[in-house]
């Protein structure tokens, strides 16, 4: 397909995500719809009023093996093999 504008890409993909989500998973008697309203709807926390800040920065070294370690929280991210050293 092409598309000539932005408005009609998005048209066309939420035209293809409504029938995404409405159809039925293979083992499951239900759409990813149905079980997100039946499950995890009621989960849901409304968003913040206030803008998000950035609480803190911290530069870190990537390890040979792909990861950043950061000290404080004792959490390791992994990281893009292209970023290593």
């Amino acid at each position: 397909m092409t598309f000539f504008s932005l408005e009609d890409l998005n048209r066309e993909v939420r035209r293809l995500l409504k029938n995404f989500n409405d159809m039925l998973f293979q083992r499951k008697e239900a759409s990813r719809r149905e079980l997100f309203q039946a499950i995890e709807r009621e989960h849901l926390k409304p968003l913040p009023a206030g803008i998000y800040h950035l609480r803190d920065y911290t530069k870190a070294k990537v390890q040979k093996i792909g990861y950043v370690y950061f000290s404080p929280d004792k959490s390791y991210y992994s990281v893009s093999y292209r970023y290593i050293g």
